[in-house]
């Protein structure tokens, strides 16, 4: 999302989100799948 993003807030958004992700996966997987 952000590489097609065409201005920095679209850009900026997702970095917090794919952080937590990184670090809590198995949250997001129990929540999302």
């Amino acid at each position: 999302m952000n590489k097609t993003a065409l201005c920095g807030l679209g850009q900026a958004a997702p970095t917090a989100i794919q952080t937590t992700m990184g670090f809590f996966p198995e949250k997001y997987e129990a929540k999302y799948h």
